[in-house]
C-alpha cells in the first residue's frame, strides 16, 4: 500500500508500470523521445535511437526470497524502451491504457500528453491563473477525461478551479470552482470511472455553522450531480481518498480528535445508497477499489503496515505482510 512518501510511492509505482506496459508493444512502434530547449519556453521532442533494458521477471504472489534470485538470475534480456524527457524534472506522472502525462516541475502551469501508440508530446492543458499550479494533485484519468486541479500560487489553496477536458474532442468543462474558502484547503480528491466523478471536499457551511464534508458524484455526459453524503468536520468524521469503481465507491473516513483521531475504510453500494463499513479499528486508510476487490492499508495513514484485501461478493478478507 501507500507508506510515508505517498507521492514517491505512487511515482516508483507508476514508473514500474510504464515499464511493464511498454514492455508488451512492438519496438518498432515506440521511439524514444527527448526534448531539445529552444529559445522560447515550450521545448520541441527530438527522436532518439532505442534503447534495449533489462525486463524485471513476473513472479506469482508471495514468493520466496530463493525464487525471486533464481528468477532473477534465469530471466533473460528483453528489449524495452524508454520515453526520455531532457531538460525537464517531472513532477507528477500518470499513466493510463492510451496516453502517458506528466507536469514540469519547473513550469507547474502546463500537463503535458503522450500517447503509447506513439507520435509526439503534447501539452494537453494550461493553467488559468497568472501564476497558476497544476500540481497540487496528480491529474486523473479514465475514459475520455482527463481530470485535475489548478490553483494560483498567491492565493494559498483557497482559491481553485476543478477542470476536465475531453481527450477525444478537447472540449472542456468547469466542474467547481472556489473562490477564497480556506476551510476547502486542498481542494477536492478526485477519481474517475468512465463519465463519472466523484470528489471529496471540506467546505464551510452557515447553515449547518461548521465546516462540512461533502462526498459529491457527477455524470459528466448528461451534468447529472448527485451528493451521497455530508457531515460536519469537527463533531463527525471527514471522508477522503473517494475511489469509484462502476456502481461501487469506497472511501475513507477521517474521526476528529474528539473521536479518538485514527481512519476506517466503508464502502457506498450506488445502487442502494447503503453505507458498508469494512473497518472500525481507527487504523485503516488509504483504499483503492477493482470491482470485486477493495484493498487498504492496515495501519494509519504515514505509518508502516499490512495490506488488507477485501472481496465485495464473498466478503473474505485476508491480510498481505509488508515484507517477504
Amino acid at each position: 500500500m501507500r507508506y510515508p512518501n505517498l507521492s514517491t510511492f505512487r511515482l516508483s509505482l507508476q514508473v514500474i508500470l510504464i515499464l511493464i506496459m511498454l514492455v508488451s508493444c512492438k519496438s518498432s512502434e515506440h521511439p524514444t523521445i527527448r526534448y531539445q530547449e529552444t529559445g522560447s519556453k515550450t521545448s520541441v521532442p527530438i527522436l532518439e535511437d532505442k534503447i534495449p533494458l533489462e525486463q524485471t521477471p513476473s513472479f506469482d504472489i508471495n514468493p520466496t526470497k530463493e525464487e525471486l534470485s533464481a528468477a532473477t538470475a534465469n530471466s533473460p534480456a528483453t528489449p524495452i524502451h524508454t520515453l526520455r524527457v531532457a531538460n525537464q524534472r517531472i513532477s507528477n506522472l500518470l499513466l493510463t491504457d492510451r496516453y502517458i502525462f506528466w507536469i514540469d516541475h519547473e513550469d507547474l502551469s502546463k500537463i503535458y500528453q503522450y500517447s503509447i501508440e506513439g507520435g509526439v508530446i503534447e501539452i494537453k492543458a494550461n493553467s488559468a491563473y497568472p501564476d497558476g499550479s497544476l500540481d497540487l494533485y496528480e491529474p486523473t484519468n479514465q475514459g475520455d477525461w482527463l481530470v485535475f486541479r489548478d490553483t494560483p500560487f498567491s492565493r494559498g489553496g483557497a482559491t481553485w478551479k476543478l477542470r476536465a477536458i475531453n481527450l477525444v474532442d478537447g472540449k472542456e468543462k468547469l466542474l467547481l470552482e472556489e473562490e477564497g474558502d480556506p476551510s476547502t484547503w486542498p481542494g477536492p480528491i478526485v477519481d474517475v470511472d468512465g463519465n463519472r466523478i466523484v470528489w471529496s471536499l471540506t467546505k464551510k457551511s452557515d447553515t449547518a455553522g461548521c465546516v462540512e464534508t461533502i462526498i459529491t458524484m457527477f455524470d459528466i455526459t448528461h451534468n447529472i450531480s448527485t451528493e451521497i453524503e455530508r457531515s460536519c468536520v469537527e463533531n463527525q468524521h471527514m471522508w477522503n481518498f473517494p475511489r469509484l469503481f462502476e456502481n461501487f465507491l469506497v472511501v475513507e473516513q477521517d474521526l476528529p480528535d474528539s473521536k479518538g483521531g485514527g481512519n476506517n475504510i466503508y464502502y457506498f453500494d450506488l445502487n442502494t445508497m447503503e453505507r458498508v463499513a469494512l473497518s472500525t479499528d481507527g487504523k485503516s486508510s488509504m483504499p483503492v477499489i477493482w470491482y470485486p476487490w477493495i484493498v487498504w492499508k492496515a495501519g494509519p495513514r504515514f505509518s508502516f503496515a499490512q495490506t488488507t484485501i477485501y472481496n465485495i461478493e464473498s466478503g473474505d478478507n485476508f491480510l498481505v505482510p509488508n515484507s517477504l
